[in-house]
Protein backbone atom coordinates (compact mmCIF):
# COMPACT_ATOMS: atom_id res chain seq x y z
CA UNK A 1 0.00 0.00 0.00
CA UNK A 2 2.81 2.37 0.88
CA UNK A 3 4.44 1.55 -2.46
CA UNK A 4 1.20 2.22 -4.34
CA UNK A 5 0.74 5.47 -2.42
CA UNK A 6 4.28 6.50 -3.33
CA UNK A 7 3.67 5.72 -7.00
CA UNK A 8 0.48 7.76 -6.95
CA UNK A 9 2.27 10.81 -5.58
CA UNK A 10 5.06 10.29 -8.10
CA UNK A 11 2.54 10.18 -10.94
CA UNK A 12 0.95 13.43 -9.76
CA UNK A 13 4.36 15.09 -9.56
CA UNK A 14 5.26 13.82 -13.02
CA UNK A 15 2.00 15.16 -14.36
CA UNK A 16 2.72 18.57 -12.87
CA UNK A 17 6.18 18.51 -14.41
CA UNK A 18 4.70 17.64 -17.80
CA UNK A 19 2.33 20.61 -17.56
CA UNK A 20 5.23 22.89 -16.65
CA UNK A 21 7.26 21.62 -19.60
CA UNK A 22 4.31 22.10 -21.92
CA UNK A 23 4.09 25.73 -20.81
CA UNK A 24 7.83 26.31 -21.18
CA UNK A 25 7.70 27.27 -24.89
CA UNK A 26 5.13 29.96 -24.07
CA UNK A 27 7.41 31.38 -21.39
CA UNK A 28 10.38 31.39 -23.78
CA UNK A 29 8.26 32.99 -26.53
CA UNK A 30 7.53 35.94 -24.27
CA UNK A 31 11.16 37.07 -24.14
CA UNK A 32 11.21 40.83 -24.53
CA UNK A 33 13.54 42.99 -26.58
CA UNK A 34 14.36 46.68 -26.17
CA UNK A 35 15.90 48.42 -29.18
CA UNK A 36 16.99 51.96 -29.97
CA UNK A 37 16.61 53.62 -33.35
CA UNK A 38 18.30 56.88 -34.38
CA UNK A 39 17.21 58.68 -37.55
CA UNK A 40 18.79 61.24 -39.83
CA UNK A 41 15.70 63.45 -39.58
CA UNK A 42 14.84 66.52 -37.53
CA UNK A 43 11.57 66.38 -35.52
CA UNK A 44 10.17 69.09 -37.82
CA UNK A 45 9.98 66.51 -40.63
CA UNK A 46 6.72 65.03 -39.43
CA UNK A 47 6.30 62.53 -42.28
CA UNK A 48 9.82 61.09 -42.16
CA UNK A 49 10.36 61.19 -38.40
CA UNK A 50 6.73 60.21 -38.04
CA UNK A 51 7.38 57.14 -40.20
CA UNK A 52 10.01 55.91 -37.74
CA UNK A 53 7.60 56.49 -34.85
CA UNK A 54 4.77 54.72 -36.70
CA UNK A 55 7.03 51.76 -37.41
CA UNK A 56 8.04 51.49 -33.73
CA UNK A 57 4.43 51.72 -32.54
CA UNK A 58 3.29 49.13 -35.06
CA UNK A 59 5.98 46.72 -33.89
CA UNK A 60 5.09 47.34 -30.24
CA UNK A 61 1.36 46.86 -30.82
CA UNK A 62 1.62 43.76 -33.00
CA UNK A 63 4.18 42.09 -30.76
CA UNK A 64 2.19 42.74 -27.61
CA UNK A 65 5.12 44.69 -26.21
CA UNK A 66 7.66 41.93 -26.84
CA UNK A 67 9.72 44.24 -29.07
CA UNK A 68 9.90 47.91 -28.19
CA UNK A 69 11.88 50.39 -30.27
CA UNK A 70 12.77 53.77 -28.77
CA UNK A 71 13.08 56.33 -31.57
CA UNK A 72 15.46 59.31 -31.50
CA UNK A 73 15.61 62.14 -34.04
CA UNK A 74 18.92 63.07 -35.62
CA UNK A 75 21.06 64.94 -33.11
CA UNK A 76 19.26 63.65 -30.01
CA UNK A 77 21.31 60.51 -29.46
CA UNK A 78 24.06 61.12 -32.02
CA UNK A 79 24.77 63.27 -35.10
CA UNK A 80 22.24 62.60 -37.90
CA UNK A 81 24.75 60.87 -40.15
CA UNK A 82 26.26 58.85 -37.29
CA UNK A 83 23.39 56.36 -37.15
CA UNK A 84 24.64 54.03 -39.91
CA UNK A 85 27.97 53.27 -38.26
CA UNK A 86 26.38 53.13 -34.80
CA UNK A 87 23.95 50.47 -36.04
CA UNK A 88 26.65 48.55 -37.87
CA UNK A 89 28.84 48.51 -34.76
CA UNK A 90 25.97 47.50 -32.46
CA UNK A 91 25.90 50.72 -30.43
CA UNK A 92 22.21 50.90 -31.38
CA UNK A 93 20.06 48.26 -33.03
CA UNK A 94 18.49 50.23 -35.87
CA UNK A 95 18.35 53.47 -37.85
CA UNK A 96 16.23 55.24 -40.42
CA UNK A 97 17.72 57.31 -43.21
CA UNK A 98 18.11 57.27 -46.98
CA UNK A 99 20.47 54.93 -48.89
CA UNK A 100 22.10 57.73 -50.88
CA UNK A 101 23.55 59.16 -47.67
CA UNK A 102 25.96 56.23 -47.57
CA UNK A 103 27.28 56.44 -51.14
CA UNK A 104 30.74 57.06 -49.72
CA UNK A 105 30.66 53.59 -48.17
CA UNK A 106 29.53 51.87 -51.38
CA UNK A 107 28.44 53.56 -54.61
CA UNK A 108 25.84 50.83 -55.06
CA UNK A 109 23.73 52.10 -52.17
CA UNK A 110 22.45 54.92 -54.37
CA UNK A 111 20.36 52.56 -56.49
CA UNK A 112 18.38 51.53 -53.42
CA UNK A 113 16.94 55.02 -53.06
CA UNK A 114 16.73 57.06 -56.27
CA UNK A 115 19.00 57.50 -59.25
CA UNK A 116 18.89 60.96 -60.90
CA UNK A 117 19.21 61.56 -64.61
CA UNK A 118 21.10 64.83 -64.62
CA UNK A 119 22.02 68.29 -63.39
CA UNK A 120 21.44 71.68 -65.00
CA UNK A 121 24.72 72.90 -66.53
CA UNK A 122 23.24 76.20 -67.68
CA UNK A 123 22.68 78.61 -64.85
CA UNK A 124 21.78 77.32 -61.39
CA UNK A 125 24.47 78.26 -58.89
CA UNK A 126 24.34 75.34 -56.47
CA UNK A 127 22.05 72.38 -56.15
CA UNK A 128 21.94 70.59 -52.83
CA UNK A 129 21.81 66.93 -53.86
CA UNK A 130 22.66 63.41 -52.79
CA UNK A 131 24.30 60.31 -54.18
CA UNK A 132 24.74 60.47 -57.93
CA UNK A 133 23.28 63.97 -57.77
CA UNK A 134 26.41 65.09 -55.94
CA UNK A 135 28.58 63.56 -58.64
CA UNK A 136 26.50 65.20 -61.35
CA UNK A 137 26.90 68.56 -59.65
CA UNK A 138 30.65 68.09 -59.53
CA UNK A 139 30.73 67.26 -63.24
CA UNK A 140 28.70 70.34 -64.18
CA UNK A 141 29.83 72.84 -61.59
CA UNK A 142 33.32 71.94 -60.41
CA UNK A 143 34.83 75.18 -61.80
CA UNK A 144 32.20 77.34 -60.09
CA UNK A 145 31.66 76.02 -56.59
CA UNK A 146 31.39 73.10 -54.20
CA UNK A 147 28.58 70.87 -52.99
CA UNK A 148 27.84 70.21 -49.31
CA UNK A 149 26.05 67.13 -47.99
CA UNK A 150 24.12 68.46 -44.99
CA UNK A 151 21.44 66.94 -42.71
CA UNK A 152 17.95 68.23 -43.48
CA UNK A 153 17.64 70.06 -40.19
CA UNK A 154 20.68 72.20 -40.98
CA UNK A 155 19.74 73.29 -44.51
CA UNK A 156 17.74 76.41 -43.63
CA UNK A 157 20.51 77.87 -41.47
CA UNK A 158 23.10 77.25 -44.19
CA UNK A 159 20.86 78.82 -46.82
CA UNK A 160 19.80 81.77 -44.68
CA UNK A 161 23.42 82.57 -43.74
CA UNK A 162 24.60 82.25 -47.34
CA UNK A 163 26.81 79.24 -46.62
CA UNK A 164 25.07 77.61 -49.60
CA UNK A 165 23.48 79.39 -52.55
CA UNK A 166 20.56 77.00 -53.01
CA UNK A 167 19.26 73.74 -51.70
CA UNK A 168 17.10 70.71 -52.30
CA UNK A 169 14.81 68.60 -50.16
CA UNK A 170 11.85 66.27 -50.54
CA UNK A 171 8.91 68.42 -51.64
CA UNK A 172 6.81 71.45 -50.73
CA UNK A 173 5.47 70.03 -47.45
CA UNK A 174 8.91 69.31 -46.01
CA UNK A 175 10.38 72.44 -47.58
CA UNK A 176 7.90 74.57 -45.69
CA UNK A 177 8.38 72.57 -42.48
CA UNK A 178 12.08 73.41 -42.75
CA UNK A 179 11.31 77.05 -43.57
CA UNK A 180 13.08 76.95 -46.94
CA UNK A 181 10.38 79.10 -48.55
CA UNK A 182 11.48 81.93 -46.25
CA UNK A 183 15.04 81.85 -47.53
CA UNK A 184 14.71 80.93 -51.23
CA UNK A 185 12.82 82.96 -53.83
CA UNK A 186 12.86 80.44 -56.71
CA UNK A 187 11.30 76.99 -56.59
CA UNK A 188 12.46 74.79 -59.48
CA UNK A 189 10.67 71.71 -60.78
CA UNK A 190 10.43 68.86 -61.78
CA UNK A 191 12.47 66.94 -59.20
CA UNK A 192 14.41 65.02 -61.84
CA UNK A 193 17.13 63.90 -59.46
CA UNK A 194 15.03 61.73 -57.11
CA UNK A 195 12.26 59.89 -58.96
CA UNK A 196 10.33 57.67 -56.56
CA UNK A 197 12.73 58.13 -53.66
CA UNK A 198 12.70 55.39 -51.03
CA UNK A 199 13.81 55.87 -47.43
CA UNK A 200 15.19 52.96 -45.41
CA UNK A 201 15.21 51.19 -42.09
CA UNK A 202 18.52 49.52 -41.25
CA UNK A 203 19.17 46.94 -38.53
CA UNK A 204 22.22 45.58 -36.79
CA UNK A 205 22.57 42.06 -38.23
CA UNK A 206 23.27 40.38 -34.90
CA UNK A 207 20.26 42.05 -33.27
CA UNK A 208 17.96 41.22 -36.18
CA UNK A 209 19.16 37.61 -36.44
CA UNK A 210 18.65 37.26 -32.70
CA UNK A 211 14.90 37.82 -33.01
CA UNK A 212 12.54 34.83 -33.19
CA UNK A 213 11.03 34.17 -36.62
CA UNK A 214 7.66 35.79 -35.85
CA UNK A 215 9.24 39.06 -34.70
CA UNK A 216 11.48 39.16 -37.77
CA UNK A 217 8.40 38.81 -39.98
CA UNK A 218 6.64 41.48 -37.94
CA UNK A 219 9.53 43.93 -38.37
CA UNK A 220 9.66 43.25 -42.11
CA UNK A 221 5.93 43.83 -42.46
CA UNK A 222 6.02 47.05 -40.43
CA UNK A 223 8.78 48.48 -42.64
CA UNK A 224 6.79 47.72 -45.79
CA UNK A 225 3.52 49.07 -44.41
CA UNK A 226 5.06 52.34 -43.22
CA UNK A 227 6.65 52.91 -46.63
CA UNK A 228 3.24 52.74 -48.33
CA UNK A 229 1.49 54.87 -45.70
CA UNK A 230 4.22 57.54 -45.78
CA UNK A 231 4.10 57.80 -49.56
CA UNK A 232 0.36 58.46 -49.48
CA UNK A 233 0.78 60.93 -46.61
CA UNK A 234 3.29 62.87 -48.71
CA UNK A 235 0.94 62.92 -51.69
CA UNK A 236 -1.76 64.56 -49.59
CA UNK A 237 0.45 66.96 -47.64
CA UNK A 238 2.44 68.06 -50.71
CA UNK A 239 -0.83 68.92 -52.41
CA UNK A 240 -1.80 71.21 -49.52
CA UNK A 241 1.68 72.76 -49.26
CA UNK A 242 1.92 73.50 -52.99
CA UNK A 243 -1.41 75.30 -52.83
CA UNK A 244 -0.05 77.44 -49.99
CA UNK A 245 3.05 78.31 -51.99
CA UNK A 246 0.91 79.37 -54.94
CA UNK A 247 -1.51 81.45 -52.85
CA UNK A 248 -0.21 82.63 -49.48
CA UNK A 249 3.37 82.97 -50.75
CA UNK A 250 2.75 83.80 -54.41
CA UNK A 251 4.52 87.17 -54.09
CA UNK A 252 7.46 85.66 -52.22
CA UNK A 253 8.19 82.39 -54.02
CA UNK A 254 8.25 81.91 -57.78
CA UNK A 255 7.75 78.45 -59.29
CA UNK A 256 10.08 77.89 -62.24
CA UNK A 257 9.85 74.96 -64.66
CA UNK A 258 13.09 73.53 -66.03
CA UNK A 259 13.01 73.63 -69.82
CA UNK A 260 12.95 70.56 -72.04
CA UNK A 261 16.33 71.57 -73.42
CA UNK A 262 17.80 71.69 -69.94
CA UNK A 263 16.35 68.31 -69.03
CA UNK A 264 17.74 66.86 -72.25
CA UNK A 265 21.21 68.10 -71.32
CA UNK A 266 20.81 66.66 -67.84
CA UNK A 267 19.87 63.28 -69.26
CA UNK A 268 23.03 63.11 -71.36
CA UNK A 269 25.22 64.06 -68.43
CA UNK A 270 23.44 61.64 -66.11
CA UNK A 271 23.90 58.68 -68.44
CA UNK A 272 27.63 59.27 -68.35
CA UNK A 273 27.92 59.82 -64.60
CA UNK A 274 25.67 56.92 -63.61
CA UNK A 275 27.65 54.54 -65.83
CA UNK A 276 30.86 55.67 -64.13
CA UNK A 277 29.35 55.21 -60.68
CA UNK A 278 28.09 51.73 -61.58
CA UNK A 279 31.63 50.54 -62.21
CA UNK A 280 33.00 51.51 -58.79
CA UNK A 281 31.96 48.46 -56.74
CA UNK A 282 30.45 44.97 -57.27
CA UNK A 283 27.27 46.11 -55.49
CA UNK A 284 26.95 49.13 -57.78
CA UNK A 285 27.49 46.99 -60.86
CA UNK A 286 24.86 44.48 -59.76
CA UNK A 287 22.32 47.14 -58.79
CA UNK A 288 22.83 49.07 -62.03
CA UNK A 289 22.33 45.93 -64.14
CA UNK A 290 19.22 44.97 -62.19
CA UNK A 291 17.48 48.35 -62.43
CA UNK A 292 18.37 48.71 -66.11
CA UNK A 293 16.79 45.34 -66.82
CA UNK A 294 13.67 46.22 -64.89
CA UNK A 295 13.29 49.63 -66.56
CA UNK A 296 13.50 48.12 -70.04
CA UNK A 297 10.97 45.42 -69.19
CA UNK A 298 8.58 47.82 -67.45
CA UNK A 299 8.75 50.63 -70.00
CA UNK A 300 6.03 49.28 -72.31
CA UNK A 301 3.58 49.11 -69.41
CA UNK A 302 4.59 52.55 -68.12
CA UNK A 303 3.96 54.13 -71.51
CA UNK A 304 0.37 52.88 -71.72
CA UNK A 305 -0.48 53.39 -68.03
CA UNK A 306 0.74 56.35 -65.93
CA UNK A 307 2.59 58.17 -68.74
CA UNK A 308 -0.29 57.83 -71.19
CA UNK A 309 -2.85 58.92 -68.60
CA UNK A 310 -1.01 62.08 -67.56
CA UNK A 311 -0.15 63.04 -71.14
CA UNK A 312 -3.75 62.57 -72.29
CA UNK A 313 -5.24 64.51 -69.39
CA UNK A 314 -2.77 67.35 -69.90
CA UNK A 315 -3.64 67.55 -73.63
CA UNK A 316 -7.38 67.93 -73.08
CA UNK A 317 -7.38 70.18 -70.01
Amino acid sequence: MERRHFLTKTAVAAGATAVALADAPNVIAQQRYQWRMSTTWTPALDVLQGAAQKMAKMVDDMSGGRLKIQVFAGGELMPPFGCFDATSQGTIESFMGAPYYWAGKDAGFQWFSAVPFGLNPNGMMAWYLYGDGLKLWEEAYAPRGTVVLTPGGEIYTALERGTIDSCEWVGPHDDMKLGLHNAAKYYYYPGWHEPGTTAEFGFNKKAYDGLPADLKALVDHACQAVQVVSFQEYEYKNTIALLKLKTEFKNKVELVKLSDATLKDLKKLADQVIKEESEKTPTAKKAFASINKFEKEANDWRLISEAAYHAQVASIS
